[in-house]
């Protein structure tokens, strides 16, 4: 299964999913990311944007690290999702056309149809869920032919 999300926004939806267990308390980033089990210094650089858009804070200093700025629960993924890759959508051709034009793509709908219902599943669950266990990979969609 091709995965939906950039290496960077997955070693950030693990991050917040370690944090999210105890979200009223700082990790290290050594930390987060030995429990984890994410590479440092990209990790770093993934949760900058998250911290610029208000959802976590930095502090510097004994004590410091990343902690929540707001509550997990009011953050649904695909926000998340959407700071860090900069946007949700597969824009690549399902038939690896790299000159594909959506009007000629067979698959075109139904592709479409497939990222919309991504995306809702994203919008419905929050960063509070990754501490539940929720999954945060794409649903399994059937194709159907009309």
């Amino acid at each position: 299964m091709q995965n939906i999300f950039s290496q960077g926004c997955q070693y950030a939806l693990r991050a917040l999913q370690v944090m999210s267990r105890s979200p009223r308390r700082a990790m290290t980033v050594f930390d987060l990311c030995r429990t984890a089990r994410i590479p440092e210094h990209f990790t770093r650089k993934m949760l900058q944007p998250l911290v610029r858009k208000g959802i976590l804070r930095s502090t510097r200093g004994p004590g410091g690290g990343f902690s929540f700025a707001r509550n997990p629960a009011s953050v649904n993924l695909l926000e998340m999702v959407e700071v860090i890759d900069k946007g949700f959508s597969n824009s690549r051709c399902a038939l690896g056309d790299p000159e594909c034009d959506d009007d000629r793509c067979p698959l075109d709908a139904e592709w479409r149809r497939i990222e919309d219902h991504c995306r809702r599943m994203l919008s419905e669950r929050t960063i509070a869920n990754l501490a539940q266990g929720a999954s945060v990979e794409a649903p399994t969609v059937v194709l159907t032919r009309n």
